[in-house]
């Protein structure tokens, strides 16, 4: 299979004649025409999960303590298959833990075994006995079909309000950002790596003004450059922000100071699932509303000016994670109540009560 995305909308078209898909890591490539992103799913047999970068043991999917899927969601065209990508798209996802796990599971699908170099990460250890690896930074360059993968930490919204001009410490509890931090994603460095001579010149290390990643020296310039990204996977953080700090003034505001800072034209929000912080039927309500929010700022955008984001899409992850959770409490008989009409606004606030007694 395969997703288009093509440069003149926003439309995203599922296709199974395999044209579009490469192999090659290099950068100077072109893809299929208008074919950006390209994924093939595969047995988890024969691909492995994509989870050799988290460095949480609980975000990895061959823990022990995991169980296996009931049989209603085991088939292989249901959820037991595993991802691969090829683009030539640049990539950043911004937010806290949540966006980690989905910046190292994509760069899992884009890097392929002997590839695992192309990636460099700033990190911080937290938990009991420093159990935990986390990332404030990362970027993959160059992934299969040529392109970029990133990931920004920053758990708040961006804003004018939680800027800061004081270098960043990497730490789990930072609910501040800086300017800097964006000039070292776009201003990464990377080479052709299936050019042997090409990656033995790459510097993973941090160089005389303490910027981190794959910044080269002034005396060694790599070939390619980051320079602007063409999407931005925005997660809204719930936990780290009340539900009345979700606004959209604030959410109006973090999409156009992401385009000012990394340059991409398309956003893309995820939307909120039940979770750990949703303890009250209020809770769950707010919610559902941010959702429906963030759906109307899709429907509405307009750029109002050249440069600036063109395209607000959505990921239904909250609707879809709501949908996984309903059926597996169905399953194991928290509930003996009629499977929702999925399709329909607003099913997960009716009968899912149940849901919050936990």
């Amino acid at each position: 299979c395969k997703m288009t995305m093509t440069e003149e909308s926003s439309t995203i078209v599922a296709r199974n004649d395999g044209t579009s898909w490469s192999d090659s890591y290099s950068p100077k490539q072109i893809m299929d025409n208008n074919i950006r992103i390209s994924f093939r799913l595969h047995d988890p047999n024969d691909v492995p999960y994509p989870d050799k970068f988290a460095g949480v043991p609980g975000y990895r999917c061959d823990t022990d303590d995991q169980a296996d899927l009931p049989p209603s969601l085991s088939g292989r065209t249901i959820l037991n298959f595993t991802t691969t990508i090829a683009t030539e798209l640049k990539v950043v996802f911004i937010g806290d833990s949540i966006s980690e796990q989905f910046a190292q599971a994509f760069d899992a699908a884009a890097l392929g075994s002997g590839h695992e170099g192309n990636r460099l990460a700033q990190t911080y250890i937290n938990g009991r006995g420093g159990i935990n690896l986390h990332n404030c930074l990362s970027v993959a360059a160059p992934i299969r079909g040529g392109g970029v993968s990133a990931f920004w930490r920053i758990a708040t919204l961006m804003s004018m309000s939680t800027r800061t001009i004081e270098p960043n410490v990497c730490e789990h509890k930072s609910k501040t950002w800086n300017e800097r931090q964006a000039l070292t994603l776009v201003d990464h460095q990377y080479s052709d790596h299936s050019n042997e001579l090409d990656h033995r010149y790459f510097h993973p290390t941090t160089n005389e003004e303490n910027i981190p990643l794959g910044v080269s020296s002034k005396n060694n310039t790599l070939p390619y450059s980051v320079t602007a990204f063409d999407a931005i996977v925005l997660r809204l953080n719930h936990g780290w922000l009340t539900i009345e700090q979700l606004t959209k003034e604030r959410i109006v505001e973090a999409i156009n100071l992401s385009n000012k800072y990394l340059g991409a034209q398309t956003v893309i929000i995820s939307t909120l699932p039940l979770n750990n912080n949703v303890v009250t039927p209020s809770h769950w309500q707010g919610i559902a509303k941010i959702n429906q929010m963030v759906r109307d700022i899709a429907t509405s955008w307009m750029p109002s000016q050249p440069g600036d984001v063109k395209w607000v899409l959505v990921q239904e992850f909250g609707n879809f994670t709501n949908q996984i959770l309903r059926m597996n409490a169905q399953h194991i008989q928290l509930t003996n109540a009629s499977t929702p009409d999925f399709s329909q606004k607003g099913w997960e606030l009716s009968g899912t009560d149940f849901l919050l007694k936990r």
